[in-house]
């Protein structure tokens, strides 16, 4: 009978119980079997338990959200060329066809060339199209010649592609030469200086010529016109202003419409300095102040245009970018858009008389300083009509106070901040060609000026 307790005693019993926790897992409990001295007490003296944790999975995260603001993938509509892309490879290389960019936009134009070769003792001028630069490169430069200047008025990829080779002008330059759109700046390479700015001007606003009609008109001395030899009354400011930019009452709806068509660069206007429009040959197209950075289809442009302080007298200011090489063989090259003759002319004039101190000199820096000082003559005109026009504003201010009045001065405002936000980096154009001004003597600098070895030379007599 002791034994047989003994055994029993020493027996145990298994049994799992489930157990729940408050933070919802769960544990087997594994109980074991009551031991007593006493069986017939029934009191339990000791308890051989064991907590078991079976290993629960971690909580499943939420999956990710998709992005809510998504990249701009198509850059068509923000005025940059098409194809182009952020980290697309920068410049354009003029040994290939395209350009290295298979979605360079096409850039063509008939262009007027100028090549002008100097020294103290003659004096040579070539005129040349696109057809005709290539073979004139590549005659050899004459001996006598100490200074070369080429003057290209208009932009076209042929054109550009074959001075980029001739001259070895750098990728980044290229690319910014058909990029019309770039600010004022000075950058140097090491066989030339690159020199962008902005030529603003005068303009007349003339009558284009309608090809549906068959009366013809031409601008006339006093801003009115003359139809079959009979002087009519000069029209309203707001048809003058959709013939100036080629909009006709036929094909394109009212200005505040934004579904309006302008080509672009639109609008035939005049320069103050050429006379009259001639009949057999339709002046370029050039971009008014209101539209050189702005989309050419902007309707913002169009009222600007429509109501800018300079069109009740007819005006406008055109504006343009200029791109200026200084070689480090003593050539300068100068690209412009559409107003080359304005600036040459003078230079030429100038050239051409032994004793001025341009042709004395034979230094392409100085040409460069002759045309961004004739850039900046050209922008006197416009900033003595605007003092006109702010005259005539105050003296209404004064005497006929009007609503419209607070109009005329948003547009005057915005168009001058506009006008000085061009002329005023000029000033650190100019310090920054006087920092890489040469330390050496003018008669020194002029015996160095076609070694290629000294770099580019920006002479002493240069910006004084």
């Amino acid at each position: 009978m002791p034994r047989a307790m003994s055994a029993a005693a020493s027996a145990t019993q298994q049994q799992t119980e489930n157990v729940s926790h408050f933070d919802g897992t769960t544990t087997d409990v594994e109980l074991g079997s009551v031991v007593s001295g006493d069986p017939a007490s029934h009191n339990v003296t000791r308890i051989d338990s064991r907590l078991t944790e079976t290993p629960v999975s971690p909580p499943k995260r939420r999956p990710e959200r998709t992005n809510t603001f998504r990249t701009v993938q198509d850059f068509e509509s923000f005025q940059v060329r098409p194809g182009w892309h952020p980290g697309a490879e920068p410049g354009v290389d003029p040994a290939k066809p395209d350009g290295g960019h298979a979605s360079m936009p096409s850039l063509s134009a008939p262009c007027d060339i100028t090549i002008v070769d100097i020294c103290q003792d003659n004096l040579a001028i070539q005129h040349l199209d696109n057809d005709t630069l290539g073979q004139f490169l590549d005659i050899p430069q004459p001996e006598w010649s100490i200074c070369r200047w080429i003057n290209v008025n208009g932009l076209s990829w042929d054109v550009i592609k074959t001075l980029g080779q001739h001259k070895s002008l750098h990728q980044l330059a290229i690319e910014d030469i058909m990029n019309t759109r770039n600010r004022t700046k000075a950058e140097w390479f090491p066989t030339h200086a690159f020199i962008v700015l902005t030529l603003q001007k005068l303009v007349h606003i003339c009558e284009a010529p309608d090809d549906n009609d068959d009366d013809k008109f031409h601008e006339y001395e006093s801003g009115h016109t003359m139809q079959n030899g009979r002087k009519d009354r000069p029209q309203g400011l707001r048809q003058r202003i959709k013939r100036a930019l080629g909009i006709y009452a036929d094909n394109v709806p009212d200005w505040g419409k934004e579904t309006g068509t302008v080509e672009p660069n639109s609008g035939p206007l005049h320069d103050q300095s050429s006379g009259t429009t001639s009949l057999s040959a339709k002046p370029r197209l050039m971009r008014t102040l209101q539209r050189y950075h702005g989309q050419p289809n902007d309707a913002r442009a169009k009222f600007m245009e429509e109501h800018s302080a300079l069109a009740s007298r007819d005006l406008a200011v055109a504006a343009e970018q200029v791109s200026i090489f200084i070689m480090n063989d003593n050539t300068i090259i100068s690209f412009f858009e559409m107003s080359a003759e304005d600036i040459a002319k003078p230079i030429i004039r100038r050239l051409q008389t032994p004793d001025t101190i341009l042709r004395q000199s034979c230094d392409a820096s100085m040409i460069g300083q002759s045309i961004v000082d004739a850039i900046i003559d050209l922008a006197i005109p416009v900033a003595s009509c605007y003092s006109d026009v702010i005259a005539d504003l105050e003296l209404d201010v004064l005497t006929r106070p009007n609503i419209t009045h607070t109009k005329r001065l948003y547009i005057i405002i915005t168009e001058i901040n506009k006008m000085v936000s061009f002329i005023n980096p000029i000033t650190n154009l100019i310090n920054a060609l006087r920092d890489h001004k040469t330390d050496m003597t003018q008669d020194l600098a002029t015996k160095e000026l076609q070694n290629p070895q000294k770099g580019v030379i920006i002479t002493p007599m240069t910006l004084l």
